[in-house]
Parts: C-alpha cells; structure tokens; sequence
C-alpha cells in the first residue's frame, strides 16, 4: 500500500464503500503489514562520491535522460521510471501531480531510495515534456545523523 509519505508491503482483508447522502463516497480499506520496509541493499558510494549523490544521479538520468556524471561507469542502483506508466492515460490535468506523487512515493521510498518525498511539483505538459521538481529525503543510515533534504528538478517526455 502505498500514501503520500510512505509504502509498505500489505494483504487488504477487506474494502468497504458507503455511498453518502450527498452522493460522495467514503471507501474504507482494511489490511495487515506484511512486511516493514527496511534499507535498501541498493545504496552505496563509489569512487567518493556519497550514496545520496549516486541516487539523485540515478534519478536524473531514469527521470530526465541524462547521463550520470559521478563516474559510475555502469553500475548504479535500479530506479524504474514510474512516471512512464503514466503516458498516455489521458489523466486529468488536476489528477496527475497527485498520480504522480503517489507512484514516486512507490518507486522511491518502497525501494529504499529515499526516506520520505518532501513535495513534488509537476508542470502542466508543453511540447511533449514537462517540468517536475521533487524534494526528498534519503533514507536514515545512522541514527546519530539527520538526513539532509535533496532538491532533484529537471523535464520529462510525457507523451
């Protein structure tokens, strides 16, 4: 299951949907933890360049298509896109940040690639591509030190 700030491995029991007076519905979803989501094996450093560095690399080239610049000569963790699952879908226009924040939020903290999404910010599309800009948090790796916020922002094909 996966929310705004976080995804975890779960079995739903049960889905209940209530049709109120006013005709809006009130869905209820009822589900057990399977697993917590731990660290991802996926992260590390090479060459001195720190875990978070090779991550937001990783995340430009899968996101935006550039190439990495820190060197890492083939190997790099394994980030889908998952905005590409998003084309062609004919989505509204006020839908599609909240899609699109929900499925990063899947990619990225279930995978163990960040820690938490602090916000994503999708333009409206132009020519084909649009602008996204996500604030995120890398996984906590020591107890003793706070993670510091990381900024990624670039264009994506969106058609």
């Amino acid at each position: 299951m996966t929310w705004p700030s976080g995804t975890v491995l779960a079995r739903v029991s049960s889905i209940a949907n209530t049709t109120t007076a006013v005709g809006a519905q009130d869905v209820t979803i009822t589900a057990t933890v399977q697993q917590r989501p731990g660290r991802s094996t996926t992260r590390f450093s090479v060459n001195g360049v720190s875990a978070d560095d090779v991550t937001e690399a990783t995340l430009r080239s899968t996101l935006f298509g550039e190439g990495t610049s820190v060197g890492l000569s083939g190997m790099s963790p394994q980030i889908a896109n998952p905005l590409a699952s998003l084309t062609g879908l004919s989505l509204p226009e006020d839908a599609y940040g909240q899609i699109a924040r929900l499925v990063l939020t899947e990619e990225l903290v279930g995978g163990g690639h960040a820690g938490r999404l602090l916000g994503v910010r999708v333009s409206p599309p132009r020519g084909g591509s649009r602008k996204l800009t996500l604030d995120w948090l890398p996984p906590r790796e020591f107890s003793n030190v706070d993670p510091q916020p990381r900024s990624t922002t670039g264009e994506f094909t969106c058609t």
